[in-house]
């Protein structure tokens, strides 16, 4: 019995070593929302949990499908401190039956997936599930509304979360068994170059689904116009700081005249190429920020295009 001891006593400190760098942690992982009707949003907040005895960060919340929109209340957690994540599911653009949408947790001790379950009932539907356009002038692409009803949806109106796009909506015509209508996104000319995400919004007279949300993307770029990629320096953390490389490009070649960085805790440097575009090198010295998340810029002067600039945002989430 003697003998056992020293082993006993090893793996209960591996026992206890092992709970000390726990990573994040989430019960239950898995949300079941029972059988639903398509068309609502789900909406369910996860609560994680740091049981270790590290400090740590959470880099990204990544969406499985883009009819999901998650959020977190709180990026840093200190020992045994909680964050909690904000998922809305809209169903409107889901198939029939059994679903499951994921959000894996980014954090600095790893990852974390979280899933909502549900079985769903259809008999409203827009499609396409989210829109995705790259373009360089005003456009107009459109979603279907499809209901299998006896009668239509009484649509009250739609908005757009982008003062830089509007939305119309047909009249429903009967085509078989199922009511369709066509709901018009349109890309207005003061919509300015970048990544724009938003939701389209169709409010209707049904209480169970007074809201149907649809999800899009517009990348809009200005014909021959220098843009950064990425078109940010997005950075998480408290000590060292990797560098990004930042690459700028447009319709010709591109050289740099000289960089103005917003904080002295901001450097950055260039070089041409590679081809007829120029490279970009940031770094931020956490040393010297100041306390709390840190919002800057580079501006960048172009020698080519003569006398054009480019400014590139910099964040820093702490």
């Amino acid at each position: 019995m003697f003998a056992r001891l020293p082993i006993l006593s090893v793996l209960g400190s591996l026992v206890l070593l092992g709970s000390a760098q726990a990573g994040l942690t989430c019960h239950p992982l898995v949300f079941d929302a029972g059988t639903l009707r398509s068309g609502p949003t789900i909406v369910h907040t996860f609560v994680l949990q740091n049981p270790s005895r590290e400090t740590i960060e959470i880099h990204d919340l990544k969406a499985g499908c883009g009819c999901l929109k998650p959020s977190i209340d709180r990026r840093v957690l200190r020992t045994g401190e909680r964050a909690a994540v904000r998922v809305e599911v809209s169903t409107v653009t889901q198939p029939e039956g059994a679903n499951r949408w994921r959000v894996t947790v980014l954090h600095s001790r790893g990852e974390l997936p979280l899933e909502i379950r549900a079985h769903l009932t259809r008999d409203v539907a827009i499609q396409p599930a989210a829109l995705v356009v790259n373009t360089n002038r005003p456009i107009s692409h459109t979603f279907t509304l499809s209901e299998k009803r006896p009668q239509p949806l009484e649509v009250r109106g739609a908005s757009v979360s982008s003062p830089h796009m509007q939305a119309r909506i047909a009249p429903p015509r009967r085509i078989d068994d199922t009511w369709v209508r066509t709901v018009s996104l349109e890309v207005l000319p003061t919509c300015p170059d970048g990544r724009h995400e938003g939701v389209v919004c169709v409010y209707t007279g049904d209480p169970d689904c007074p809201e149907l949300k649809v999800p899009f993307t517009i990348h809009q770029r200005s014909s021959g116009k220098v843009r950064p990629v990425p078109e940010a320096v997005e950075l998480v953390g408290q000590g060292p700081l990797p560098a990004r490389i930042v690459l700028l490009g447009g319709e010709g070649p591109v050289l740099v005249e000289q960089v103005e960085p917003s904080h002295e805790a901001i450097r950055c440097t260039f070089a041409a190429g590679p081809g007829e575009r120029s490279t970009l090198r940031v770094l931020v010295d956490a040393n010297k920020l100041p306390p709390g998340s840190f919002e800057g810029s580079v501006k960048v002067h172009l020698r080519q295009p003569k006398d054009a600039t480019v400014e590139l945002p910099v964040r820093v989430a702490r």
